[in-house]
């Protein structure tokens, strides 16, 4: 019987980079992972993956998720509102300054207190989530934001705070960003800042792209399998596109035929 999630093919090496980020963490050595690529890559699988593995070592993960022409902050939101979607919100001292900065992102944590209008606010938000973050996490917490193309700039200045805050908490914080549009600054841009761990994703081998058929399709011939290989040139998800069209067109000459 094949398992619901087969392994993942070709990115044994990038996922093992991630997973040392987990261990880092562990000794409160936390870190910042831009994981890179262009659209059918296979950034979402690397990341299902790696987050699985942080579950399993005890890590809290949260996820959001940037949408094109969405609001300030989306995909942090998305991300903390799970965190605090089937708990009490934290009332520790570490938190109490921060609180009507995390406000922006958890509507009613704090109790009318104004936000000192002083200090950058991105930079207390900033502080503020890195500490919600240590109050949630059991061995350590993973915030995964995905699709950074569509961040915006508020989210792209917290994300610039939190890279350089890392090293003495058990977190990784990591983002998935697409770097073949025409604009890719948002890419560019979070793989340069201090202490990022830049984890780009190339188009598959022709040995890992012949595994991934095998694993997929395992009844197609060697003309079969070439095909696909030339056509997908090593992207992941137009192998799958393929191999499903190839499934649809046997069944449909199997009923016929019937």
């Amino acid at each position: 019987m094949r398992s619901a999630t087969p392994p993942i093919v070709g990115r044994q090496a990038e996922l093992a980079r991630l997973a040392d980020l987990v261990g880092d963490a562990e000794s409160a050595a936390g870190g910042f992972a831009v994981i890179t690529g262009e659209a059918g890559i296979g950034k979402s699988r690397l990341v299902t993956e790696w987050t699985a593995f942080a579950r399993r070592r005890g890590f809290v993960v949260l996820v959001g998720r940037a949408i094109e022409g969405g609001g300030s902050l989306r995909p942090l939101a998305q991300a903390l509102m799970e965190a605090v979607r089937d708990r009490a919100l934290p009332e520790s001292d570490e938190l109490r300054p921060f609180r009507a900065a995390l406000s922006r992102v958890l509507p009613g944590f704090a109790a009318g207190e104004p936000v000192d209008s002083i200090v950058d606010p991105n930079v207390v938000l900033g502080e503020g989530v890195l500490r919600l973050l240590r109050s949630v996490g059991g061995s350590g917490t993973v915030l995964l934001l995905e699709d950074l193309h569509w961040a915006d700039p508020d989210t792209v200045a917290l994300l610039d705070y939190l890279s350089g805050a890392l090293s003495t908490s058990p977190i990784v914080v990591a983002v998935t960003v697409r770097d073949d549009a025409p604009d890719s600054s948002v890419a560019r841009h979070l793989a340069r800042l201090p202490g990022a761990v830049h984890v780009r994703l190339g188009p598959l081998s022709h040995t890992d792209a012949t595994s991934l058929i095998d694993q997929q399709q395992p009844g197609l011939n060697e003309t079969q399998r070439q095909l696909v290989i030339d056509k997908a040139e090593g992207v992941p998800l137009v192998i799958e596109e393929l191999l499903a069209s190839t499934t649809t067109v046997r069944r449909e000459r199997k009923r016929r035929s019937a």
